[in-house]
């Protein structure tokens, strides 16, 4: 059984679900970038501190970059190491990353 998520946290999650499914019905370009922009908007509208947690639970994962954000942390986790500008992702190889985004959330759930 995994965490119990208030009404605002399902909605978060089944809107961050949705993005990383369909992106060019959320974004643009559908990019990685983009998903990490509306994570972020979502996140700040819905006033839950659920990715917070999430981001502690990524940076326990990888303690060399435990400070950072969880939208890189999931780079991190898909072997991208950090540099200035990184990466600059296409749609196609935004999907994966977006996925992975998803997965680990669920996993930190435990969904």
């Amino acid at each position: 059984m995994g965490r119990t998520l208030t009404k605002e946290e399902e909605q978060l999650v089944s809107h961050l679900r949705a993005a990383a499914k369909r992106p060019l019905m959320w974004m643009p370009r559908g990019t990685y970038d983009e998903f990490c922009a509306l994570v972020t908007g979502i996140e700040v509208g819905s006033g839950t501190t659920m990715l917070k947690e999430f981001q502690q639970w990524l940076g326990e994962r990888n303690p060399d970059y435990k400070n950072y954000v969880h939208y890189c942390l999931v780079l991190v986790e898909m072997g991208y190491h950090p540099r200035p500008g990184w990466p600059n992702l296409s749609a196609e190889e935004s999907a994966p990353v977006s996925a992975r985004f998803i997965s680990l959330l669920d996993e930190f759930l435990g969904r």
